[in-house]
């Protein structure tokens, strides 16, 4: 292909985010200039730059290395710009009016409002967008309207209207193509006049969605009846401009549900995508539009659905959904146990993730769907666990290979005993504080079970440190990540214990805290950090608990960037000598 394949899988798997960027920067600078094919260079870094796509601090330091580097980073810094927080949403507006023509900036000045005195960018910021999330391009337009008047008492929603359709048609006629759209309306929304009727109209609107593979339309709220026009005109156009659509993620409020025209409208959305295979939706939409969900059930590879009042809904879903790899459900406050038919067909599936955030699941549902997997599961996640799902996971589940589970003081015992029938890579426990406490045979018992498979353990349950000597002493698993979730007494000595204990699993490479924990870390003053660093561990935040280790959507919660991010981590020292000098020999100053 052109370059090193064992460079690119090591900058893959290996390096440190923070690492990879000082490297980065030391090749940059270097004085020697051997001779680097240009295409060998591009396509390196290009491969570096894209997993760096969501660590935006470092894209940001990057554009200021060189010219090369700034044209890699921008692209990326720009292709959600809307995603940024708040505070900075003002700041788009105000650059993306830089990018208009005179002409346009001269209309704003007539209607009362501060034109930016910036200088034309260099870059055509609009045609990197990749992903535009509609409400908040509306609040910033909101925001920056606010905020920049020349005159007195302007009429706001007019000249919110009009900047937005003056940037709206900019960004969609300039950008390249969107892969993701979104469309949220909370309750209380501070935009109180109804966009949709323009959002059609921008130009370059069908084009630009041409190659759409996530759209997500979150409707909390509503103006008038005239809403549910307007969004069903929406989904015909989306329907009519793209065929590829992959994820969706979907929200119709109850008082919507009588208008048939928005029904035909959506379902002819869904039916008409060729790629779907990923699905977000809770109950009362899925019964909505249920005939178009029943047509395309079959295609699923991912699907959530969220205030899950009855189990009939979802269970004739999957008995449909044959491919279906990766469920996520959520139970509504009011779920209705006593309308479960404890008589459901035990349809065969290749679901291999399963995950359920609820603190009192049904047992039954989580029990039944676990019998549906076919012994597949590798993934299981779940807030709560009774001596049914137990016995369930030991009969029906023997290929998981990641199990993340809170379990009572009560439940305990049961669990060790089937952790040794699990071929388990990854094991995370969740006891809370103020909950019994496990006993401390109990966590010796563990740790002489637990599975030598085991390479990642997360601890979020209270012991002492006692028990936890006694644990890393008795673990036969070569362990190569420690997360600690939970810590007593949060201070040096303690911290300094932990250390030492580690020693015992001398196969361990990485401790991980939770994100309290590690902030008071790296708070410490360097006599004690010089304690720490005789361990050699690599020490860095840990995954929070919810993490998914499944899926390739990154809506809502799949992936968080953090947690992207810090799954390539290492430390530097155990860099080969041949990557670091390969990496130095690089060309510098490409001003």
């Amino acid at each position: 292909m052109g370059f090193d394949m064992p460079l690119v899988f090591y900058f893959k798997k290996k390096i440190e985010v923070n690492y990879v960027f000082q490297m980065l920067r030391k090749f940059s600078f270097t004085k020697n200039k051997p001779y680097i094919p240009p295409l060998l260079l591009m396509e390196c870094l290009e491969e570096i730059f894209e997993h760096l796509k969501n660590d935006r601090a470092t894209l940001y330091s990057c554009i200021f290395v060189n010219r090369l580097f700034c044209r890699l980073a921008i692209p990326l810094l720009w292709r959600r710009p809307f995603e940024y927080p708040n505070k900075y949403r003002f700041r788009l507006i105000r650059t993306l009016i830089s990018c208009l023509d005179d002409n346009q900036k001269k209309l704003l000045l007539e209607k009362g409002l501060k034109v930016p005195d910036l200088p034309k960018p260099f870059f055509d910021y609009p045609k990197y967008m990749k992903g535009f999330d509609f409400f908040h391009f509306s609040e910033a337009i909101e925001k920056w309207v606010e905020g920049n008047y020349w005159t007195m008492s302007p009429p706001l929603i007019q000249n919110m209207e009009f900047i937005e359709s003056l940037i709206g048609n900019m960004l969609f006629s300039r950008s390249n193509g969107l892969h993701i759209f979104k469309y949220y309306r909370g309750f209380g929304n501070i935009i109180n006049y109804q966009y949709f009727a323009d959002i059609k109209l921008y130009s370059g609107f069908s084009r630009s969605l041409s190659k759409l593979r996530t759209f997500e339309f979150q409707a909390f709220s509503y103006r008038n009846d005239n809403s549910f026009s307007a969004w069903s005109n929406l989904f015909i156009s989306i329907a009519n401009a793209t065929k590829s659509i992959e994820h969706l993620s979907l929200f119709i409020p109850a008082k919507a549900h009588h208008n048939q025209q928005l029904r035909d409208a959506l379902s002819q959305l869904i039916e008409s995508q060729t790629n779907f295979s990923s699905l977000v939706i809770d109950e009362s939409t899925a019964k909505f539009i249920h005939e178009a969900l029943i047509i395309k059930a079959r295609f699923l590879k991912f699907l959530r659905v969220t205030w899950l009042k009855k189990f009939n809904l979802l269970h004739q879903l999957l008995s449909i959904c044959q491919n279906l790899e990766t469920l996520e459900f959520s139970q509504a406050s009011n779920f209705e146990n006593s309308s479960i038919d404890q008589n459901h067909i035990i349809t065969q599936l290749s679901l291999k993730n399963l995950y359920c955030g609820d603190e009192n699941p049904s047992p039954y549902i989580v029990s039944t769907i676990l019998k549906m997997s076919n012994q597949n599961l590798k993934t299981l996640s779940l807030r709560h666990v009774t001596p049914e799902i137990l016995d369930t996971i030991e009969q029906f589940c023997p290929k998981i290979t990641h199990l993340c589970l809170k379990i009572s003081a009560r439940q305990f015992p049961r669990f060790i005993t089937l952790l040794s029938g699990l071929a388990l890579e990854h094991l995370a426990i969740e006891n809370l504080p103020e909950d019994p406490k496990y006993s401390s045979e109990d966590i010796k018992l563990l740790a002489q079970t637990i599975p030598l498979s085991l390479r990642y353990f997360g601890i979020k349950f209270s012991a002492s440190s006692r028990d936890l000597m006694i644990f890393f002493k008795e673990c036969g698993a070569s362990l190569n990540i420690l997360a600690l979730y939970y810590i007593p007494k949060m201070n040096a000595d303690t911290l300094e214990q932990i250390f030492k204990y580690s020693k015992c699993i001398q196969s361990l490479k990485e401790i991980r805290f939770d994100r309290k924990i590690y902030k008071y870390y790296e708070s410490l003053p360097p006599q004690d950090m010089e304690k720490f660093s005789v361990y050699k561990y690599n020490v860095g935040e840990a995954r929070p608990l919810s993490y998914r280790f499944y899926g390739k959507f990154d809506s809502t919660t799949l992936f968080s960037s953090s947690s992207y991010i810090s799954s390539f981590s290492s430390t530097p020292n155990s860099t080969p000598t041949s990557i670091s000098t390969y990496l130095s020999s690089f060309t510098s100053s490409l001003w």
